[in-house]
């Protein structure tokens, strides 16, 4: 990848956090995806595997007797304490971690350009693993109360919803649009669950008590 500067570095010590005077003499790699640590003292391979979206800050301190240092410090608590040999390598290591752990796009996700090695039909069928049209219509929906709603086929009101959402069938695009300004990334009460036997239906988020209260009056 273009953003890392420099893949790997030897002779790199990683210090413990409980007694800094111990120290693991290794070698550092640089990923599209991970930082990995690799021991290679008395012939041991134990590897330490940092996903670069787990990163929370890093910090460079001054020089050592010993090298470098290098801070990094994990959103799930984990801090790893390098002591890199060489300036550069520390500055180039600095750099290509703060670029890969704050993406400037979407685009730049792993999920977007790390592409298994298949065709692109297979890569369709799993797409395509789920359908949730299919998964509706065994709950009987659409029917006279519940309608398929195209506000967020292009996930412009919901980016942590899916495409495809099942509504009220008196509910308007405004009144969809609306409801989605009562919380956070643009939530509003759709369809998650359907009984045919007794019509008893559940909404989510399920927390919307009012708006899915106004909702049921709209069904009323």
């Amino acid at each position: 990848m273009e953003h890392i500067r420099l893949p790997k570095v030897e002779n790199v010590r990683l210090l413990d956090r409980v007694s800094p005077r111990r120290s693991t003499v290794g070698t550092l790699y640089l990923t599209a995806t991970h930082t990995i640590f690799v021991e290679n003292e008395d012939g041991s391979r134990n590897e330490t595997w940092v996903l670069h979206s787990l990163v929370s800050s890093m910090e460079k301190r001054g020089a050592t007797a010993a090298g470098y240092p290098l801070l990094i410090r994990c959103k799930n608590f984990q801090v790893l304490h390098f002591v890199i040999p060489r300036e550069r390598d520390c500055h180039n290591v600095h750099v290509s971690l703060q670029r890969l752990s704050q993406p400037a796009c979407y685009e730049e996700l792993p999920c977007f350009f790390d592409h298994p090695n298949v065709d692109k039909e297979e890569r369709q069928q799993e797409w395509e693993f789920l359908d949730v049209k299919a998964d509706y219509s065994r709950m009987g929906i659409p029917n006279s109360l519940w309608k398929l709603s195209p506000v967020n086929r292009q996930y412009e009101v919901s980016d942590s919803y899916p495409a495809d959402l099942f509504v009220p069938e008196a509910a308007t695009l405004p009144v969809i649009a609306g409801s989605s300004k009562f919380r956070s990334r643009g939530r509003f009460p759709a369809l998650s669950y359907y009984s045919k036997d007794n019509h008893v239906s559940r909404l989510h988020p399920y927390f919307l008590c009012l708006l899915s209260f106004q909702w049921q009056l709209i069904n009323s």
